[in-house]
């Protein structure tokens, strides 16, 4: 049974604006953005195991709004796209929540939270000499970048703005990432 609380989120989802672009997709936006939700929750991770899991699943199609199953490699390019559509219904759900007061923008924290890069580690020494080492599947936009407990970590920071409600309820109102190496105030200090 899904919870009335998700469903209402879900149609709210429904009533967001999604600007047209210049060339028709053939699978919406909203529909994969459902769709990356539903892998998260699942924790289906791998292209290939998403495509297998929705071939074998076919209402799992119908409960995010598309008819016809995509091929593993158009999931994968429209997921890398994924960020800038979350972005826009990020901004446009906050502002619907400003005006129904269930968030207020003077309460407001700033925060950040490393990630590992996925692969292998790219050691400073070798960064710094600008030597790629032999093992492969190095994640060359990745940085070294010291946790809140002093911890040195091989990836990137994202950085997100919280407003806080009445009722307690806390809702992510911006988020960016970038290399670890990028300071915790930096980014998002002009939104605050």
């Amino acid at each position: 049974m899904i919870p009335p609380q998700l469903t209402t989120f879900l149609a709210q989802l429904e009533t967001l604006y999604l600007p047209h672009l210049a060339y028709p997709y053939l699978y919406p936006d909203l529909a994969l953005v459902k769709l990356f939700v539903y892998a998260a929750v699942r924790r289906l991770t791998g292209f290939k195991t998403l495509h297998d899991h929705l071939a074998a699943r076919p209402d799992v199609l119908a409960l995010v709004g598309l008819e016809h199953l995509p091929h593993r490699t158009t999931l994968a390019t429209r997921f890398r796209h994924l960020p800038d559509t979350a972005r826009d219904l990020l901004h446009q759900l906050t502002e619907q929540f400003l005006r129904d007061g269930l968030v207020d923008s003077s309460v407001a924290s700033a925060d950040s939270t490393l990630m590992h890069a996925h692969g292998n580690v790219w050691h400073a020494k070798q960064m710094n000499q600008g030597v790629l080492p032999e093992c492969g599947n190095i994640d060359t936009e990745a940085h070294w970048g010291v946790s809140g407990c002093k911890q040195w970590v091989f990836g990137y920071r994202l950085h997100d703005v919280v407003l806080c409600g009445p009722d307690g309820l806390t809702w992510p109102c911006e988020f960016c990432v970038h290399p670890a190496n990028v300071s915790a105030n930096g980014p998002l200090g002009a939104v605050l």
